[in-house]
């Protein structure tokens, strides 16, 4: 069961509203039938799978390509950047690109689709953007709209729209020709309905849980965010959120590579989040132990995860599995319903941005 209650009608409305996000998404899906079967015609075709997208969109493009890969699915997802500079080096004729993007006019990802047409063997492309009429849209072979408003704050409703959609694409990759559109979309509007509950129930949290958690995140030296696999996708949004939120120093790392250097900064200064979404039960144990080493160090650690046994004196925020695409987008949440108590706590403007264009942060 996932930690909190329902909001009271006075808490941060805005969060409230964000977390209702799937929920519209899915329902545009209905009208877009024909554009996911089309995915489905061609995913026999096009077995390799490239995801990418910019900052919050990346992430998302991470937790699309872990569940593609876990699924048994030749699956990759990369920097746009990395993409632009040798498009050749990881797109051919059996690959579909996948952009994930918030209007779908991040010159990046406009100017990556276009490139695919100088390739001699043309990956299949697919847009999964927040809003329609974008420049995306107009180059991709195929796209798909979450049909919500972009954030004019950190990123919260797009992340959450678009990876809804791309539980959608999955599940229609997976099935192939065979796929049962209908049957696709209706169980997309389950996965909607559990995910806002879940978001519902994180902001919901009771006042005295977000100020215990916001003290134990909020180490004078700064926030070390962890993950593997699908809880690296979770680590990256949630990092940015930090920032964007609270905006207290964060550090995002790989948590398969925390012994090359991140881990020699633990201590009572240094605070750390560590993700542990889905994960098999082997690895799950190392993301544990991994908790439990950072605490033993002395720093206060927060554990977020299904409802698995946090290693000894580690907090643990307990996010209920919903749907491998957007478990880790869920996790991340917990990172925006601390930083916004931080933000208040420091005079920020809750849910909103200083010195940053929300657009850059996709």
């Amino acid at each position: 069961m996932t930690e909190g209650h329902v909001p009271e009608p006075e808490r941060d409305p805005g969060l409230r509203e964000a977390v209702a996000a799937p929920i519209a998404a899915a329902a545009t899906l209905w009208d877009q039938r024909g554009r996911l079967r089309l995915v489905g015609d061609v995913a026999a075709a096009f077995p390799r799978v490239v995801a990418t997208g910019v900052g919050a969109s990346f992430a998302v493009a991470r937790s699309f390509r872990v569940a593609l890969h876990d699924a048994g699915v030749e699956a990759l997802s990369l920097p746009v950047d990395a993409l632009l500079r040798e498009p050749g080096a990881f797109l051919d004729g059996r690959s579909i690109l996948v952009c994930v993007g918030r209007s779908g006019d991040a010159t990046p990802l406009v100017s990556l689709v276009s490139a695919t047409a100088a390739l001699r063997a043309r990956p299949f492309t697919i847009a999964v953007t927040a809003t329609a009429g974008s420049g995306l849209a107009e180059l991709a072979d195929v796209s798909i709209v979450a049909g919500v408003e972009p954030d004019a704050g950190p990123p919260l409703r797009v992340p959450l729209a678009t990876s809804l959609v791309l539980s959608a694409v999955f599940q229609v990759l997976m099935a192939g020709a065979h796929a049962d559109v209908d049957a696709v979309v209706a169980a997309t509007e389950g996965v909607a309905e559990r995910a806002s509950q879940v978001g519902v129930q994180l902001a919901g949290m009771t006042h005295e849980r977000v100020t215990t958690l916001a003290a134990e995140l909020g180490g004078s030296g700064g926030l070390l965010v962890l993950g593997r696999d699908a809880g690296r996708a979770a680590a990256e949004l949630a990092g940015l959120l930090w920032l964007t939120n609270a905006g207290r120093v964060a550090h995002v790392a790989d948590a398969a590579g925390a012994h090359l250097g991140a881990t020699e900064a633990a201590g009572p200064s240094l605070a750390a989040l560590v993700f542990s979404p889905g994960h098999a039960d082997s690895v799950h144990a190392a993301d544990r132990a991994l908790a439990a080493d950072l605490s033993a160090a002395g720093s206060s650690v927060v554990f977020v995860g299904p409802d698995h046994e946090a290693p000894p004196g580690v907090d643990h925020v307990v996010v209920a599995e919903v749907d491998p695409v957007m478990d880790p987008i869920l996790a991340a949440l917990v990172a925006a319903v601390v930083g916004r108590h931080v933000a208040a706590d420091r005079g920020r403007p809750v849910g909103g941005l200083v010195r940053t264009d929300p657009s850059a942060l996709a």
